[in-house]
Formats: structure tokens, sequence, C-alpha cells
């Protein structure tokens, strides 16, 4: 674990005034310190707040970019605090594991931080028994297959992702901004699913035919990416 140092530069003269400068013990070669705060917090699927899960009691912070940090911290703490690292742009993962690190419980998402210029944050919420589907989208003219921005499509007012439970009639609806161009949705049971993304009006009806995908969450706290999805647009 890296700690910081603080030297403080104490007056020569009562007229002078004293002051401290931060500097940093780690691998941080004495280049400008930002600070990144990384917080957990575990859930199942239904909104139920759990406990660390048993036998995994460590959490593993894991900074790529200027300079390369894993840290340790104790799970129950569900924070690392504000650690230190090079300014700059990171990506950013949070790891729950063992305390021999040989077995993972489950990974965050990887998130970019960009210290530069302020201080950053990255929070995960790991779900017990379900997950979480990722997309981004294309939309494309249905007849031209000409790529469409937003405004080009008709200003839609939500890409609309609607998730089922192959077999059911069990649905899960997530709403995203088109300008986004990106989203992930809330968490679901880990389950096979028939997922339906569509753009619509705000009357909540599709602009054109919407794209299915035969997919599957996974537990713990999985992500399944399903690419980038073409939206036609009529």
């Amino acid at each position: 674990m890296r700690r910081l140092v603080f030297v403080c530069l104490v007056a020569l003269v009562a007229t002078q005034a004293g002051g401290c400068i931060i500097t940093s013990n780690g691998d941080d070669d004495g280049g400008d310190l930002g600070f990144i705060t990384a917080d957990w917090d575990f859930h199942t699927v239904s909104g139920t707040r759990l406990s660390c899960p048993p036998g995994f009691a460590t959490v593993r912070v894991e900074a790529r970019g200027p300079e390369n940090v894993d840290d340790l911290y104790d799970c129950a703490d569900f924070t690392s605090g504000a650690a230190d690292y090079l300014i700059g742009d990171y990506d950013i993962t949070i790891v729950v594991t063992n305390d021999a690190e040989t077995t993972v419980y489950a990974d965050s998402r990887t998130f970019a931080v960009d210290i530069t210029n302020a201080d950053g944050s990255v929070a995960e919420d790991f779900i017990d028994d379900g997950g979480r589907f990722v997309l981004d989208w294309d939309l494309r003219d249905a007849v031209t297959n000409a790529p469409l921005d937003c405004v080009g499509a008709g200003n839609p007012a939500a890409i609309e992702v609607r998730s089922t439970i192959s077999g059911t009639s069990s649905l899960d609806s997530d709403l995203f901004d088109c300008e986004d161009g990106f989203g992930i949705t809330d968490p679901l049971i880990d389950e096979n699913y028939v997922v339906s993304i569509s753009a619509n009006n705000s009357a909540g009806q599709a602009l054109g035919p919407s794209t299915n995908i035969n997919t599957t969450i996974t537990a713990p706290n999985g992500y399944t990416d399903l690419g980038v999805v073409v939206i036609e647009i009529d």
C-alpha cells in the first residue's frame, strides 16, 4: 500500500510563513498526484443488501494508466478511501477475491477515470444472483442502410432494451438517451433472455423493426456485452 508523506517547511524567521509539500513514497517518480476513490457494495437483483461474500474478504483495485497499481483493501470497509496516483487517464477495475488472491468472486466493469484536472471516483454494486446487459447502438436507415444520427432518426425519445426471460412473459425494460450511444441495464436475474432493442418515439412506439438477441445473464455480477446493435429506422 502506498502512503503519502507530508514534508513541512519550517519558517526560518518569524515573519516567514511555513508550508507543506505533499510527496509520495510510491512508484510515482516524483510526479504530480491525483486521487481516486473506489467504493463497492453487494445486493441481490431484488435489492436486498448483502455482506461481503463468504470466503472473499479482499478487494483488489487495479489501476492501469500512467502507472500500473494493484492495491488491496478489506472488503468489509466497502471503500478504498482516496488512493493517490500519477495524474492522467486510468482504467479502474474492482476485483473481489480471497485473501490469497487465487479465487475471484467477481469483477466490476472497467471504469475510465481522468484525474488530470480533478480527483475521480468509481463505484460498483456487485449483484450476487445476476448481472447486466451492456450495449452500443448504430442507427441505420431501414431502406438504404445509411448511418443516421439521432436527429436524422427523428430524435427518438428513447432507446429501449426489453429483456424477457426465455419461455416466459417476465419482462424488464430499460430506457436510454439516444445521444449517449451506449447503455448498461439495471440488474437482471441469471437466466436465458430474449432481448429486444428499438428506438421509440415519445408515445413509446418503435420507429422501426426491433432487433432481437438470444443471450444469457450470468452470476455473480456478470456483464453480457451485446456489442454494437444495429437499430433500423423506417
